[in-house]
């Protein structure tokens, strides 16, 4: 122990921890190399190089939730303007409200637990499953519950020699719409990976938005056509969501 350390009353033990160079090496209990100022370059720099998708993600949590819900709204929008089911003006009220109950709940449970700050503690892997079980509850009730109505002409289509062709159709819809939700949650995503791959669980966001989309395109309300064509949506999906899971989340 030096002179300067019995002279401060510093003890031996917090003395032999600085090591020989005592506290001569350090600025204000700080080693001189650690001073605020020292990577302020560096830190300027790499502000600098990041582009529009970095900035994106370095948004707050409120404001990318806020983002979330607007591409979920914005894309959905985009359906009822230019694709809306034709039966969309006899559609049950009462129906449509449980159906949006049962898959907007687990939706936002997904984007909750997708766009989690990365200050706050890691949540376990059980949470992350059940906020899956819940997408997947979510879809099984609306193409399980029994025939909406038949009010439409264009409802009790999609069956015969038409049901292949149509579920096929309802099929690339959903998943194409997922698709680019995808690629809109890897721009709000911090995990770390490529901009354009979200989490495991903006993965399965982005497949309950695909879903509801595609709820607001198809006016067919035969279940047989609603296993085929739109709960089969979600099937790749969790293929992906396992997959990143995998590489991503450990």
């Amino acid at each position: 122990m030096t002179d300067a350390f019995e002279h401060e009353g510093v003890p031996a033990d917090l003395a032999e921890a600085f090591g020989p160079g005592g506290l001569s090496g350090q600025v204000g209990g700080l080693p001189a190399s650690s001073e605020p100022s020292a990577g302020l370059p560096d830190l300027h720099a790499a502000l600098a190089a990041e582009g529009p998708m970095e900035r994106v993600a370095s948004l707050s949590t409120r404001a990318r939730w806020a983002l979330a819900g607007t591409l979920s709204l914005g894309l959905v929008t985009i359906v009822l303007v230019a694709t809306r089911r034709a039966d969309l003006a006899v559609y049950p009220r009462g129906r449509m409200a449980l159906d949006l109950f049962v898959l907007l709940g687990p939706l936002a449970l997904a984007l909750q637990v997708s766009l989690r700050p990365l200050w706050r503690p890691s949540l376990p892997m059980s949470r992350r499953f059940i906020a899956v079980a819940a997408g997947l509850i979510g879809v099984g009730v609306v193409t399980a519950l029994p025939m909406a109505h038949a009010l439409h002409p264009a409802s009790v289509e999609g069956i015969g020699e038409t049901f292949l062709a149509r579920a096929g159709a309802c099929f690339g819809f959903g998943l194409s719409f997922a698709a680019v939700a995808t690629l809109a949650m890897g721009l709000l995503s911090r995990n770390g990976a490529k901009r354009w791959l979200p989490g495991a669980l903006g993965v399965w966001a982005a497949g309950l938005i695909g879903f509801v989309s595609l709820y607001f395109h198809c006016p067919i309300t035969h279940p047989e056509h609603l296993w085929a064509g739109h709960a089969t949506v979600v099937l790749p999906v969790l293929a992906v969501f396992w997959a990143v899971r995998r590489r991503l989340d450990g």
